[in-house]
């Protein structure tokens, strides 16, 4: 699995939806889980392959410096989180270890060479705001935003690897 856009949902069912809001955007996607997931659950999911971060903490965010370090590692364009309050909190710590810009609640998503372009509501949903974030960024996607394909028959394959999750 090489650079890319990654995703993270606390479920399956909200990982399929940050891979719809990702294949909108014109990119295929791997799927993050952590130690207290069963990445078996994501394998029907149709992306490009699953990396398990383990560690024997059952909080996603336990795993976030792991999270960063595997997306830096990996030289990711983007990270798409569905933004359930799980996800939300694990991409604000992400972001924050990486230093990297982060939109909440996309509605729009769009990601090029040079960067991402997202949109959101603002104002309490008066205006829409148009961001652009340069380079890598970390975004999180409003849930039900994007509807999930049909599951395809996929069997996605699993790479393990070493966490080191805070306690």
């Amino acid at each position: 699995m090489m650079a890319g856009v990654f995703v993270f949902g606390s479920t399956p069912e909200l990982a399929a939806e940050a891979l719809a809001c990702a294949s909108e955007a014109g990119r295929s996607a791997t799927v993050v889980t952590t130690g207290g997931q069963d990445a078996q659950e994501y394998r029907s999911l149709d992306c490009e392959g699953i990396v398990h971060v383990q560690g024997g903490n059952p909080l996603p965010e336990a795993y976030a410096a792991d999270v960063a370090a595997l997306l830096e590692d990996r030289g990711a364009q983007a990270f798409v989180v569905c933004g359930d309050p799980t996800g939300r909190d694990l991409a604000a710590r992400v972001a924050g270890l990486l230093d990297a810009p982060m939109v909440s609640e996309a509605s729009v998503l769009r990601i090029e060479d040079g960067g991402i372009v997202a949109h959101r509501l603002a104002f309490g949903g008066a205006v829409v705001r148009r961001e652009r974030i340069a380079g890598f960024g970390v975004v999180s996607v409003a849930p039900g935003a994007w509807t999930p394909s049909a599951p395809p028959d996929a069997d996605a394959p699993v790479e393990m690897a070493d966490g080191n999750p805070d306690a």
